[in-house]
């Protein structure tokens, strides 16, 4: 888009050469235009150059290489950033996978305590019917 703007710029500018063209000051800034200024507080007329069509092509070149390695970066950032998305679903869900696995801990853990209880209770019951049962896992 750049190129085009550019490129469209430097073809006005050199079929325009000869042009005159005015900047014309005023307390709302700057104006240039094509004809003397009227009513402006500063007016000056601008000399036109012409520009060398070597230097055009260089721009232009150098303009496509910028461009060229815009859109490399810009390909790098997005790979970077989809890496990035990536990295942080696994280390959601590993963190959900070490969760899951501490609630499995504290559920094994309340079923040995509940188990011990039962065995202690059924101990109870056994003494006072006057036996003593042990159980062996």
């Amino acid at each position: 888009m750049r190129a085009i703007i550019l490129t469209s710029l430097i073809t006005v500018s050199l079929g325009t050469v000869n042009a005159a063209v005015y900047k014309c000051e005023s307390d709302f800034g700057v104006n240039y235009q094509d004809s003397p200024c009227i009513g402006y507080k500063n007016s000056k007329k601008m000399t036109m150059t012409p520009i060398d069509p070597k230097i055009v092509k260089q721009a232009q070149a150098k303009l496509e290489k910028e461009l060229k390695q815009r859109q490399v970066l810009e390909q790098q950032r997005a790979e970077a950033e989809r890496k990035e998305r990536i990295l942080r679903a696994l280390e959601l869900k590993a963190s959900a996978a070490q969760n899951l696995a501490y609630e499995t801990r504290m559920q094994t853990y309340a079923i040995d305590d509940n188990t011990r209880a039962l065995d202690r209770l059924t101990l109870y019951r056994n003494q006072d019917r006057g036996g003593v049962v042990f159980k062996s896992y």
